[in-house]
């Protein structure tokens, strides 16, 4: 990819960060209660679930990301990942990922499994369940995060502490 083929890139503005830290900080926690909202409410209350969610999908797709022609030809979530380009994961490693309890997670990832959001395979492997990212909850969330994420993304634009490529704009 030549330098005129790369998509522009934002930039920090150190001096404007330090003189409007507190604003942005106000910004990125307003951001972010959304976000843990939406989260809650997608996953009935149970943050620790989504964690966990969030913390099995990085490894089962962690092949693809890894590869450019999987990660170019699984990059839409209209498709289910075949279960050969996934890593599994285990508890003990989405604990360390989450920061939950092992005993927790292991209850976690029993209870996932029972409500069809999870899957074992037969060595003891997780991955998510065929089709649950596809789904219409999974996709009004990833939207709902993107928005989000642009709102803040332009809120820094505005402010002046972020720019791109070192432009005004």
């Amino acid at each position: 990819m030549t330098d005129s083929q790369k998509p522009p890139r934002l930039e920090l503005d150190e001096e404007a960060f330090e003189s409007h830290a507190r604003l942005i900080s106000y910004q990125f926690s307003q951001f972010f209660q959304r976000v843990m909202r939406e989260y809650q409410r997608t996953f009935d209350g149970d943050l620790e679930k989504a964690l966990i969610i969030h913390a099995m999908a990085s490894t089962n797709i962690s092949r693809v990301i890894g590869d450019d022609t999987l990660r170019q030809e699984w990059s839409s979530l209209d498709g289910v990942i075949p279960t050969e380009h996934q890593t599994p994961s285990n508890a003990l490693s989405i604990a360390e990922a989450t920061g939950i309890p092992r005993e927790t997670t292991r209850r976690k990832i029993k209870l996932l499994i029972a409500e069809g959001l999870l899957m074992e395979d037969e060595r003891g492997g997780y991955r998510l369940a065929p089709g649950f990212v596809q789904s219409e909850p999974m996709r009004a969330l990833v939207a709902f995060q993107m928005r989000e994420m642009i709102r803040l993304v332009n809120l820094a634009l505005e402010g002046g502490f972020v720019s791109v490529n070192g432009s005004d704009g």
